[in-house]
């Protein structure tokens, strides 16, 4: 994931993972930075933050965020379960403060629930920033902050058209959250290609390769979420991304997976 700060400076994140044997691994963030729009890089900057894939936010004022998940397998988790984190900086990146997420900070999950969240913190545009969180079976929230990240405070969200029993896995997990111009949330969501089928075609009998995109809207600051008619996909598209360009248009790029 690549972020651009005020001033110019890119920042650029990406994890490695090291085969420890009987199943364990570690996976470590590394950081590089460029002040001449790419064109060269510093050596990576090994950093001791937990979590893989691990995805940035910049808010306005140039607090940067990263949002991560921890697997049961990294030698690190000493929680034993799958769950998130928060690293936040406002020093560009230098020094960080990390929040976790875990189970019990989500109301209704069991404890030991997997514990994700939404790729992205989203700045909206009273300068609150907005943060989804979920455990499998429809225990989804919204995470507001006031603050600039420092605390957060949650407010339940619902779905419609979502059977909840459905959803095995957390359901903002990985989801591209955006604030349309006219003040909308919208969510790109990976979903279950066998929860969510395409209407024209049966779903695959696989793996997570088949997995696809949806979107949802909210009209009432992220209380409720309605189904938005399909983008024109197909199975296999995942980890979205979204920028406005200077002439208002929005750029979306995404991945399709091997299939």
């Amino acid at each position: 994931c690549i972020a651009q700060l005020p001033g110019g400076e890119l920042v650029l994140t990406a994890f490695h993972q090291v085969q420890l044997g009987e199943g364990k691994i570690r996976e470590d963030i590394l950081l590089y930075r460029s002040t001449d729009g790419g064109l060269t890089w510093s050596d990576r900057e090994a950093s001791d933050l937990l979590g893989r894939e691990p995805y940035f936010s910049v808010a306005r004022d140039g607090t940067l965020f990263i949002t991560v998940h921890l697997l049961p397998q990294d030698v690190r988790n000493e929680k034993g379960s799958i769950h998130s984190y928060i690293h936040r900086s406002g020093d560009r990146g230098r020094t960080w403060e990390t929040r976790p997420i875990l189970s019990r900070d989500i109301a209704g999950a069991p404890d030991g629930a997997w514990a994700l969240t939404s790729r992205n913190v989203l700045e909206l545009d009273d300068g609150a920033l907005t943060l989804g969180v979920s455990a499998p079976e429809g225990h989804d929230l919204l995470w507001r902050s006031t603050d600039g990240g420092m605390s957060w405070e949650s407010q339940p969200c619902a779905f419609d058209g979502v059977e909840k029993s459905s959803l095995w896995w957390p359901f903002w997990a990985e989801t591209v959250l955006w604030q349309a111009s006219n003040g909308d949330l919208l969510g790109l969501f990976r979903v279950d290609h066998r929860v969510f089928p395409l209407p024209s075609e049966e779903p695959p009998e696989a793996g997570d390769q088949y997995e696809r995109m949806i979107l949802y809207r909210s009209r009432d600051d992220g209380a409720t979420w309605s189904r938005e008619p399909d983008l024109d996909s197909v199975y296999g598209e995942m980890y979205p991304s979204v920028i406005r360009l200077a002439d208002g248009r929005l750029l979306m790029t995404f991945t399709v997976r091997d299939m």
